[in-house]
């Protein structure tokens, strides 16, 4: 069992669910190349030399299997590899980065270590008490905004109260509960659509306005740095600190000191820097 906050720390290898299939796949045919893969990743990591950690995606993307049989041969292996080490989901890491530029802004020295970004269960993976679940008085629709927060059902704390059976039900789910009514299998679908909208909106203003292109970088932090505005402010309040020092205080043009914050939040400099590759050739879908 891997033990997340030992050091030194082993490597971590992350798998896409296609790989977790194929090898699901390959293992139930028996082939030789996935059996031997698959041994030497479990004593990898049973040595402490590998981490295979899984994401809040692996936990989204196993439920889209509508086959219970198919969806516990994937969990089945990914509970024996990963032992249910998972990463910290984006916005999660996204606080933790903005807590740290804020930090040491006011002369502290907070550094995002390995146990901020890699623990064990769903409870971590997904940063909610409920794990992947969220509980709302009413699912949103393509005419209808999600409903307020709800009280979770019954039986929640005492499943939670069995870390197996938690994690399992998490990761595979059960064919009843996939079914039921009132389950929103799938709604990383709807918000990745929006998200898509607006990539392609921005890509028309692109085309129609081609003096955007001469400032699209900055254009991009904007944005990125407008989504991130409750973060900064809340770090900032916990600190008793004016969340303008941040950029009034660095110097030089309010537009240099904020290019300046986006560099220090890698997770975010990483997407500007995505976005602004794509959005500069038209022709890349």
């Amino acid at each position: 069992m891997v033990d997340c906050h030992e050091a030194p720390f082993p490597i971590a290898a992350y798998f896409d669910m296609n790989v977790w299939v194929e090898m699901a796949k390959g293992l139930k045919i028996g082939n030789p190349d996935w059996l031997a893969a698959a041994d030497e990743l479990k004593a990898a990591v049973r040595e402490s030399r590998l981490v295979v950690p899984l994401s809040a995606a692996h936990y989204m993307e196993l439920w889209h299997r509508r086959d219970q049989a198919s969806r516990e041969a994937v969990g089945a292996l990914m509970r024996d590899i990963a032992d249910y080490v998972s990463l910290s989901p984006i916005q999660r890491v996204r606080d933790l980065e903005v807590d740290a530029l804020v930090d040491r802004h006011l002369g502290g020295r907070r550094r995002i270590e390995a146990p901020d970004l890699l623990a064990r269960g769903v409870v971590h993976a997904s940063d909610s008490p409920h794990g992947r679940l969220r509980f709302v008085s009413s699912i949103e629709t393509a005419d209808e905004p999600e409903g307020s927060a709800a009280d979770a059902p019954v039986g929640v704390e005492d499943l939670r109260a069995q870390p197996p059976l938690w994690e399992w039900i998490h990761l595979v789910g059960t064919q009843e509960l996939i079914a039921a009514d009132g389950l929103d299998r799938t709604p990383e679908h709807r918000h990745g659509s929006r998200y898509v909208d607006q990539e392609l909106d921005l890509r028309r203003r692109i085309s129609a306005d081609p003096s955007l292109r001469s400032r699209l970088l900055d254009y991009i932090i904007t944005e990125e740095i407008t989504d991130l505005t409750d973060a900064i402010n809340r770090a900032c309040r916990e600190r008793e600190t004016d969340p303008h020092i941040l950029i009034l205080g660095r110097g030089g043009t309010p537009a240099d000191a904020i290019r300046k914050v986006v560099l220090e939040i890698p997770s975010v400099d990483v997407v500007v820097r995505l976005r602004w590759w794509k959005h500069k050739d038209l022709g890349l879908q």
